[in-house]
């Protein structure tokens, strides 16, 4: 039985990322130093939790030295969009414009929702979408 869902993002700098994952109101719950007792250096992980959403953040060096199979993949180059389900993603929306490059701006989709769509620091292309209310 499957219990929850928790997607590991390779990124070239976890302490870059959990900066742009800040934005978006996800708080570190679980930092990892890249090397032993180096809290100020680089991180080789992260935990990051908004809700009832949990994100992992790794580095790339350390999910490549984990995984050998991501040894021939890139940053940022998935096939795959993140989508978050937000309260009010128009006031999201405006609260991360300059912040993050928008590839889809806010619109109305034909089912109903608002919904945009981010590119993070590291490439990986985040959606957001909430009911339309009007």
């Amino acid at each position: 039985m499957f219990k929850s869902l928790s997607p590991n993002l390779m990124v070239q700098n976890v302490r870059a990322s959990l900066a742009f994952y800040r934005q978006l109101g996800f708080v570190p719950v679980e930092e990892v130093p890249l090397t032993e007792g180096d809290s100020d250096g680089d991180l080789a992980f992260a935990i990051l939790v908004n809700g009832g959403i949990s994100l992992m953040l790794q580095a790339e060096s350390s999910l490549k030295a984990d995984v050998a199979a991501l040894s021939m993949q890139t940053v940022g180059q998935a096939a795959l969009t993140l989508h978050f389900a937000v309260e009010d993603a128009p006031a999201l929306y405006q609260q991360l414009e300059g912040k993050a490059e928008v590839v889809t701006a806010l619109h109305r989709t034909w089912y109903g929702m608002d919904e945009f769509y981010v590119r993070d620091n590291s490439g990986y292309i985040l959606g957001f979408g909430s009911q339309a209310i009007d």
